[in-house]
């Protein structure tokens, strides 16, 4: 084999190898990391219930919801299901017109491997004028 030949191969060769080496790297999760993800959180316009999304399923089940309402503090909690959703009822300490909102608390998963950060977040406020 000509030297033209075997260099071309070699070059071919190594080219072949990092073009295949970069997809992995890129998305393989290494020991030790944290991933950092987003979640939004819902509630009914009657401060009862609601929904965590987020991009991983992980960050759906067993999330700790309080139900708080404004200027009074904590009215109610509930515990996310499997989907995400969540029932509660909140005891309501003022007189209406209530504004009340839902947290979700923040949530790490995982102690070895990779570590998975679920932020928390909060619902947009609702007033609630009674019925």
């Amino acid at each position: 084999m000509s030297k033209r030949k075997r260099s071309t191969g070699l070059i071919a060769a190594a080219i072949a190898t990092a073009v295949l080496a970069v997809p992995v790297a890129a998305s393989a999760d290494h020991p030790g990391q944290t991933l950092t993800i987003k979640s939004s959180l819902t509630m009914n316009p009657f401060g009862s219930a609601g929904k965590v999304s987020s991009p991983n399923a992980n960050c759906l089940e067993q999330r700790q919801i309080v139900i708080k309402e404004v200027g009074k503090g904590k009215i109610g909690s509930a515990t996310t299901s499997s989907t995400g959703s969540w029932k509660a009822e909140p005891k309501y300490k003022g007189s209406v017109p209530i504004k009340v909102y839902s947290e979700v608390k923040p949530l790490t998963q995982g102690t070895a491997g990779t570590i998975y950060k679920c932020l928390g977040a909060t619902s947009k406020t609702r007033t609630i004028n009674g019925g």
